[in-house]
Formats: C-alpha cells, structure tokens, sequence
C-alpha cells in the first residue's frame, strides 16, 4: 500500500506511509461482495482512521502528566514485558513491543500514531499490522478472533488455533487450492443487517516459519505471494488477498494432539460459550460496551456459523488437513439452506 487510502481489517485506513502488503481500499458495493455485504457497507461506511509517523518523543509528550494503567503485558521468554499495553482514559493507548517499536492510539480510535523501531519497514509493520489496527479495530466497535481464515464458496472459513500450531500454514494451504486468503492470525467481524456475521479482509501479509520454506516457494511459484524479507527464522510473504468482506461460514478449532492419534473432525452443537470467548483477540478491553458485544457476537457464532473442532495429530501434514477441512466445510454447505445472506440476489 502507497500512503493514501486502504481498507483493512473493516477500517478505512489513511495512511500517511507506505504498509507493504496493506491492498488498495476496494468498494464491497461494485459487486464482488457477498450479496448483502455491499448494502450494508453503503448505509454503515467502515471506521476512518489516521495513521501517521511519529517520534519516540512526540508519543511520550501525549501521555507526560496522565495517570496510565497497564491493561496488557505480554512476558518475553526470560519473564520480563515484551510487549504491552497501557491506558492513559481519555489521553489514548500507548502500545509498545519489544524490538518492534511503540504506537499512540487515541481514546476514540481514530488515530494512530507510530514511532518504530530502526528496522525496514516490512519488520517494524508485523507489530503494526498483527497488533495495533486490530486493537483498533475492536476500539472502534468491531471483534476480533485469534484466527486465519479464506474463502469457500462465497464464504469466509476461520481457523482457530493456539500459536505455532499450524493455523497460518492452513490458510495458505488452502490459498495453493484456489481459496482466496482472508487474513493472517487475527480475524475481524462484525453483525450484519441479516442476522448474520461477516469476516472482513485483514492485510495481504503472512509469516511463514523456516520450517514451512517450501511453502513460500510454492506461493511464489504460483504468482500468489512474493517474499519481503526474511528474519528471526520467517519470512515475511506479501499474497493475494479477497478484496472484500464475506460472510462467516465456518470456524475450525485445531487441536495438535499427541502423536500416534488419527485425525478426528466434529461439528459441534451445542457450542459451548467459553469456547469462542477464549478464541476472541485483544482481551486488554474491558468495557461494558465491548464485552456486552464479545458475548453477542459469539452467540451469533453458536447460532448461525458451523463450528468444528479439529484434532489433528503432528504427523497429519499441512496438505492432507486442508483437504480435509474442505470436505468438512462442502459438506456442511450441501447440506445447509441457502439463508438471506447468503442467497443470490
């Protein structure tokens, strides 16, 4: 993305530096997206937020003289913070991780400003992308999942999996099978007017282990990614990412179980509620507002979205899993009716 206009993670992004991988705002309206996703993006337009460059200074000046509370602290490896939040009431949110840099984002969520680390861009932008405009994002009414996710059949697929436990190499999996990528790590959703939820795109970027090389090779070989750099053992793949929200279809709890077991993929029903709660990103908010709409949402979840838990030995690779997954999601769709939302026009 060249500074300017972009859409992301449901917000319209105006920013004032380039975001490698960030796509070019595209209107749900010119019909790609899902019928009833663009009238509702034309009578409820996607929160605007500015995001601008700042120094290290600036961003310690905007919260000099308020009392800050630490919301959130993520502990490194040898126990100390690696990253955090901090909540400085109606002064804004400071963000800061370890080796990445810190971020300023006002109490209303319309700005952003951002002091990075001395890195290229394509590193510093991981802090920037994976965590500051999903923090956004929630601030300004939406909800966020600890998901990867594509699309299938006009509809979004999320896969919900604990870190390092395969969920991006899933996706992009399933991008190699003609599914369009959705987003990388954090999915964000919001109710529609049908009763439903739809899945925003997130950035066109994902993190590939040094592990999974092979995998960025084929997406480059297929002219679905291009790598931007590599560091700290992954690389860092700029792909091609559906341009538009979609309805949320069906979600995937993996589960890397112990090795020697078989593979075992279940819909489950009833869903139980701790469940989704526990798959929602960004726990640091805790207003009334916004956890009245976390519960909302995953009720919304438990009613109208198949999900399915997935246990999935190691020794399951990467390719046999997605085929699978397909079968589970086509199976589901077979025998579903067609709703509102999903019916064509």
């Amino acid at each position: 993305m060249t500074p300017g206009g972009a859409r992301a993670f449901g917000l319209e992004l105006d920013a004032r530096f380039e975001i490698p991988g960030v796509e070019e705002a595209v209107d749900p309206g010119e019909g790609r997206a899902a019928p009833g996703v663009g009238d509702r993006a034309a009578a409820n337009p996607a929160p605007r937020v500015l995001l601008e460059l700042a120094s290290h200074e600036r961003l310690r000046a905007l919260s000099a003289g308020a009392a800050g509370e630490r919301i959130a602290e993520v502990a490194g490896p040898d126990g100390r913070a690696a990253a955090t939040i901090d909540s400085f009431g109606k002064a804004g949110f400071a963000l800061w991780a370890e080796g990445f840099g810190s971020a300023w984002v006002d109490a209303a969520g319309t700005e952003v400003l951002c002091a990075p680390a001395d890195l290229p861009s394509w590193r510093w932008q991981r802090f920037l992308t994976g965590q500051v405009i999903p923090f956004v994002a929630v601030l300004r009414g939406l909800e966020a999942f600890h998901a990867s996710a594509v699309v299938a059949d006009g509809r979004a697929i999320g896969i919900v999996a604990r870190s390092g436990h395969g969920k991006t190499t899933l996706a992009l999996e399933l991008l190699l099978r003609e599914r369009p990528f959705l987003d990388d790590d954090v999915l964000v959703v919001e109710s529609s007017a049908g009763g439903g939820l739809i899945a925003h795109p997130g950035s066109a970027l994902a993190n590939v282990r040094e592990d999974g090389r092979w995998l960025a090779e084929r997406l480059v070989s297929a002219g679905l990614g291009r790598p931007l750099g590599t560091a700290d053992g992954e690389t860092r793949v700029a792909v091609r990412r559906h341009p538009c929200a979609v309805p949320l279809g069906a979600l995937f709890l993996l589960d890397r179980t112990g090795a020697g077991g078989t593979l075992e993929i279940e819909r489950l029903a009833p869903v139980e509620p701790r469940v989704l709660l526990a798959a929602t990103f960004n726990l640091a908010l805790r207003s009334p507002d916004r956890l009245t709409r976390q519960l909302d949402v995953c009720a919304q979840i438990a009613e109208t979205v198949a999900v399915f838990r997935v246990g999935c030995p190691p020794e399951v690779e990467a390719p046999a899993l997605a085929g699978e997954i397909l079968d589970a999601a086509s199976a589901r769709e077979a025998a579903s009716p067609a709703t509102p939302e999903a019916a064509s026009p």
